[in-house]
């Protein structure tokens, strides 16, 4: 009896190994597996680094950021001193309106105005100063005006006094010659004794004489006259051309401070530096509040975000065959265990058609593999991937059966056998 039951359970464990290599071979021949290429590769940045710099120097107030942060586009990342541009900015402010209030006080001078319009931006202290040097002035240019005035009246006086003793000589002349008209004939006739013609000659003489001097007096009095009406005259040209002069400089004082105002108001603007892009800070070169920068130099580095990763694989030369674009790829992570949090599926972009050498002599093809998403498949996080990141890349080729797989080595081996 226990011969039986030893023959039945030896039989049930003979079919049993029967039935599992049935199973076994049937699996064998059945199942698929995926043809993987292998390759090393690390993380590349999605688009240029793109750099944060000030056109201006200064110093650092805020340091925002750190190596590895996540930043927004025009996220202010480092923020400089203001003091300095808001002192520059405000004395070129002043300069400005103090040019703008002077050239409109000119322009009423150039202009013989009696008022001044100035700019709607000039304060009132400065336009109740300037309302008071242009009263100076013109009170000075009144004075002066005054007493050439002044000597224009005396030469006219003179020359009315002048011509006035002409029209009176000239009327004592007409009754001289009456009178020596009246007493010629009686003289003549012996009545009146010569000597009357005589005296009557010599007043008329003196009366011509006197004639003769008022008219040099006049005409000096008409000089002088001329000449003060030419002083007068150029005394308010000279005063609109001085005027003018230093209105044409004011013109050129106000442009550059205008000028100025500008670039001092875009280096202000400039003192909040922000991200160019949505990305991830890879360099900081600041080292904290306090320092001092200068315009142009590299303060970060931000390496722009996008929906995936790019990594750059290291494909073998033996296995480059078995690669192609647009072939899927399983991407893992050296700093996500991907046992706990899966891999990333993508594709090949790019393959390089020539071969690049390590320092160690070891030759590979350099090809890009472009993620599907930035979310493991077992996990759903989103990982902080860096440029430069170590990563593993696996091609995923065609499918065959185990069979084949473990008939592989022994056909290469057949293959090879029996051969010089």
């Amino acid at each position: 009896m226990a011969q039986k039951k030893s023959f039945w359970f030896s039989n049930i464990i003979f079919y049993l190994i029967v039935i599992f290599f049935a199973v076994a071979g049937f699996w064998a021949y059945v199942a698929e597996i995926d043809q993987v290429v292998r390759a090393e590769g690390e993380v590349e940045p999605v688009g240029k680094v793109q750099p944060v710099q000030s056109l201006y120097g200064g110093t650092v107030a805020e340091l925002n950021v750190a190596v590895g942060d996540m930043v927004e586009k025009d996220q202010v990342v480092i923020r400089l001193d203001e003091q300095e541009p808001v002192a520059e900015f405000e004395q070129n402010e002043i300069t400005y309106v103090s040019a703008a209030a002077r050239y409109a006080r000119l322009y009423a001078e150039a202009n013989s105005l009696s008022y001044i319009e100035f700019p709607d931006d000039v304060p009132l202290s400065l336009r109740l100063s300037e309302r008071a040097v242009f009263l100076s002035r013109q009170k000075t240019l009144e004075g002066r005006r005054r007493v050439l005035q002044q000597e224009l009246q005396s030469a006219r006086n003179d020359k009315l006094e002048a011509d006035n003793a002409i029209k009176a000589a000239r009327n004592r002349l007409k009754l001289v010659d009456e009178e020596y008209d009246l007493y010629e004939p009686l003289v003549k006739q012996g009545i009146e004794p010569r000597v009357k013609l005589f005296d009557i000659e010599t007043r008329k003489v003196q009366t011509q004489d006197e004639i003769t001097q008022r008219r040099i007096e006049s005409n000096g009095a008409e000089i002088r006259i001329q000449k003060f009406l030419d002083e007068i005259t150029q005394l308010d040209n000279q005063f609109r051309s001085d005027a003018g002069e230093q209105m044409y400089r004011e013109v050129e004082a106000r442009d550059k401070a205008a000028s100025e105002r500008i670039r001092l108001a875009e280096r202000l603007s400039q003192t909040d530096l922000k991200a160019p892009s949505s990305g991830i800070v890879t360099s900081v070169a600041v080292p904290g509040p306090g320092a001092v920068v200068r315009g142009g130099d590299v303060l970060l580095e931000i390496v722009p975000s996008a929906d995936n990763f790019t990594i750059l694989a290291r494909i073998p030369v033996k296995d480059i065959s078995k690669v192609s674009e647009g072939q899927t790829a399983r991407v893992s992570f050296s700093a996500y265990d991907f046992s706990r949090y899966g891999v990333m599926m993508g594709r090949f972009k790019r393959i390089a058609q020539n071969t690049t050498e390590t320092e160690q002599g070891e030759r590979y093809y350099e090809a890009w593999v472009e993620t599907e998403g930035k979310t493991f498949s077992k996990s759903p996080i989103e990982p902080q991937i860096v440029p430069g990141m170590a990563a593993t890349v696996d091609a995923l080729g065609e499918k065959r059966t185990v069979v084949e797989y473990i008939m592989s080595p022994l056909n290469r081996m057949a293959s090879r056998a029996l051969t010089e």
